[in-house]
C-alpha cells in the first residue's frame, strides 16, 4: 500500500453539504490517500469553527481503483484531549496506511496531559468515540511540538 496527497475537490463540496451544517464556517484541507490493488481509502482534515473555537475532524472514504464510491464518506468520532478554548483541538494532518485489511490513520492532536501537540495512532474500524494511542519515539526526548511524522510498516509490522 502506498500513500499519496490528493486533492477531492467534488467530494470536499459533498461533505461541506451532507455532514456539516450549511451555516458553520468549514475548511476542508489536507487529503491524504492510501491504496492497493482493491481500493483507495481518503482521509482529510476538516475544521470547523463554533462558538470562536476551532474543531478539527477527520472525515473518511474508500473508492474502488476505477474512482467509484464504495463507501461514503463519514466523520472518524475521536474525541479531542484538550479542553483549550484557545487552541484548534481535534485531531489534524491525518495520514492512512495499511496493514493486512485493516486501515489505520496517524494524526497530531493536543495531548490532555499538558496540553502539547502529539502524534497519535488509531483504527479506522468505524467505531463512534475510539480510543487513540499516543505515540513517541523510544530514546528521544518529546518537544513541546511533535506533528508531521509518521511511523512506517516494515514486513507487516509498524
Amino acid at each position: 500500500m502506498s500513500s499519496i496527497i490528493i486533492d477531492q475537490g467534488p467530494v470536499y463540496e459533498w461533505i461541506k453539504r451532507n455532514l456539516f451544517s450549511e451555516h458553520q464556517n468549514v475548511w476542508i484541507y489536507n487529503c491524504a490517500a492510501s491504496w492497493n490493488t482493491k481500493k483507495i481509502r481518503f482521509v482529510c482534515r476538516v475544521r470547523v469553527k463554533t462558538d470562536q473555537v476551532y474543531v478539527s475532524h477527520i472525515v473518511t472514504w474508500i473508492t474502488s481503483c476505477d474512482h467509484v464510491l464504495l463507501e461514503a464518506p463519514t466523520v472518524v468520532h475521536i474525541t479531542p484531549m484538550s479542553k483549550s478554548v484557545l487552541e484548534d483541538v481535534g485531531p489534524q494532518d491525518a495520514r492512512v496506511f495499511s496493514i493486512g485489511d485493516a486501515d489505520w490513520i496517524i494524526f497530531n492532536m493536543l495531548s490532555s496531559v499538558d496540553n502539547s501537540r502529539r502524534m497519535f495512532l488509531a483504527r479506522l474500524s468505524g467505531q463512534p468515540g475510539q480510543l487513540a494511542t499516543q505515540l513517541s519515539v523510544k530514546n528521544h526526548p518529546l518537544r513541546h511540538v511533535e506533528k508531521n511524522w509518521t511511523p512506517f510498516v516494515s514486513q507487516g509490522k509498524v
